[in-house]
């Protein structure tokens, strides 16, 4: 039946085959457009997913350059400031060893006012 030869010699085609010749004579140039197109649109697709890739590989890259720059910059401004800290306590100790001998000044001088 499906695929019989007929009187003529030729094949039957099934009803399905006999659509699919009916609608490429109606469509078929507008599919392949359509086909076109949609190819078109994935390669425009894929390149801008490749662009888009490319821009936040930079920008990831560009960042982690910036957070370094950051990093050392306040490691640096953290290094300053203790060593700051730091000069700012041993003169706080030096002036109290400056009273520690003023001290001892003031009892050597009423000792020898005492003596006098």
């Amino acid at each position: 039946m499906a695929n019989e030869p007929s009187q003529n010699g030729t094949a039957t085609q099934d009803p399905v085959n006999q659509l699919d010749a009916i609608k490429n004579i109606i469509f078929g140039q507008e599919m392949q457009q359509m086909d076109s197109r949609i190819q078109d649109l994935n390669g425009a697709q894929k390149d801008l997913g490749a662009s888009v890739e490319k821009k936040m590989s930079e920008m990831e890259s560009s960042l982690v350059a910036e957070m370094k720059d950051m990093k050392e910059a306040l490691l640096s401004e953290f290094s300053t400031r203790m060593d700051s800290l730091q000069a700012d306590l041993d003169q706080m100790n030096e002036n109290k060893a400056d009273r520690k001998q003023l001290g001892e000044l003031l009892v050597k001088l009423g000792e020898q006012l005492l003596k006098d």
